[in-house]
């Protein structure tokens, strides 16, 4: 076995200096080091390091114990030798993976934290005291001290009413902090909740963003949009659209009023809508909307309507 793990398939003689040309030329300074430590004092022998068989490396790990003569002089090492490629490339792809999130959670400003319900230990990962601000693993009351005032007291109660109910497995909050230096800031947190058969919590991961961006964006939309709606009402502008796909009509408020309809028993079609538009431009209007998806720039458009009597 130990000569198949050097990828050794003769009977000649195993040596040292046989062994040494099979490690990978970057370990074999740390193999000789720890060989080195050995005669040096050291009990036990340890090392890692690659093996070059045919066309592959692999990964051995080295564990030997020291036989010493009466005069504390090394004699012989007993040790064995196994192949342990497999767990060093899944600590490879764990690390990888890991660079992968911390990179994702930098971009989302995120942080991680784990809540341990047997020591009561609430932990952050290192994006947190920048998330937050403050050393959120420097006492238990760190997170609670920077919560928005006018919302502190609801955001733990809805926090411990998730951890305290046993049906609940995941819950997804928002609320707001004050950050010493960037003031208010909107934060959302996604969190699992893991339990025994019972119900009882065991711990609970989550995961912490920053969402001010996007509230903030959100606000400017809707103060955009009740903008334009004001405009749009004052002017008596009516708005429509048409669905390429099923051709389903849309109309707001202004545009039944033009055409003199009740929205309550006006079922809006396009059809219904082409019946109320003068003989001698409904051809031509149904037309322009039905190619209008063909021009870049929309087109325009005046045609008259005949409005109930």
């Amino acid at each position: 076995v130990e000569r198949e793990l050097f990828g050794l398939h003769d009977e000649a003689p195993i040596t040292r200096e046989r062994v040494r040309e099979l490690i990978h030329p970057d370990d074999r300074e740390a193999t000789a080091q720890a060989m080195q430590r050995v005669i040096d004092g050291a009990t036990q022998y340890e090392s890692r390091f690659r093996v070059q068989r045919g066309d592959q490396v692999r990964w051995l790990r080295g564990l030997a114990h020291v036989e010493r003569d009466g005069a504390g002089r090394p004699v012989r090492l007993v040790g064995v030798n196994w192949d342990i490629t497999a767990d060093v490339r899944s600590q490879r792809t764990l690390e990888d993976v890991n660079e992968r999130l911390r990179i994702a959670l930098s971009a989302v400003h995120a942080s991680v934290w784990e809540y341990d319900a047997q020591t009561r230990r609430l932990q952050w990962d290192d994006r947190g005291p920048d998330l937050y601000g403050v050393d959120l693993n420097g006492h238990r009351q760190a997170w609670e001290s920077v919560l928005s005032p006018h919302m502190a007291t609801v955001t733990r109660e809805r926090i411990y009413t998730h951890l305290k109910d046993p049906t609940c497995q995941e819950f997804d909050i928002s609320y707001t902090i004050e950050h010493p230096e960037r003031g208010l800031r909107h934060i959302r947190s996604v969190a699992r909740n893991e339990r025994d058969h019972q119900g009882r919590l065991l711990r609970t991961i989550g995961l912490d963003m920053d969402i001010t961006p996007q509230v903030q964006t959100a606000a400017r939309a809707e103060e955009l949009t009740q903008r334009m709606q004001l405009a749009i009402t004052a002017a008596g502008i009516g708005v429509w659209s048409s669905r390429l796909s099923d051709t389903a009509v849309e109309w707001n408020e202004q545009q039944y009023q033009i055409f003199g309809v009740d929205p309550r028993s006006f079922q809006v079609t396009r059809a219904a809508w082409l019946e109320r538009v003068h003989p001698d431009d409904r051809e031509r209007l149904a037309q322009e909307i039905a190619t209008v998806h063909l021009h870049a720039t929309g087109v325009t458009s005046e045609f008259r309507i005949v409005r109930p009597s």
